[in-house]
């Protein structure tokens, strides 16, 4: 984990800051252009098939990502999947007019 992000989760936790569900949001969180996929982080899980569920936390400051691996430790492909989570870039969800933190699923698929 870097270390700004285990910064940003210890003030958020010393601050109260509260995380959302997206589905609890009045505007959830946007992705600024498109979400890379698990190819563009190369090839370490070529041959294995699988889906990774990945959890994000996403801060309000729009800048600070935590990814959470939730599914079954696929060898190589988790680890591409989480590289290629990493690189989303977004707008903070909204609650009442103000950026707040939300969390949400994604999954990736290697076929």
């Amino acid at each position: 984990m870097k270390a700004n992000v285990l910064n940003d989760l210890m003030e958020a936790a010393r601050t109260g800051t509260e995380f959302y569900h997206s589905r609890d949001v009045s505007s959830p969180f946007k992705m600024l252009g498109r979400q890379p996929g698990p190819s563009v982080v190369g090839t370490a899980c070529h041959g294995i098939k699988g889906t990774v569920r990945l959890q994000l936390l996403l801060f309000p400051d729009g800048k600070s990502l935590l990814v959470i691996p939730s599914s079954k430790w696929l060898s190589g492909c988790s680890e591409a999947a989480i590289l290629a989570a990493a690189k989303v870039k977004f707008e903070p969800a909204r609650k009442d007019g103000k950026p707040v933190g939300a969390f949400m699923t994604v999954e990736y698929n290697f076929n």
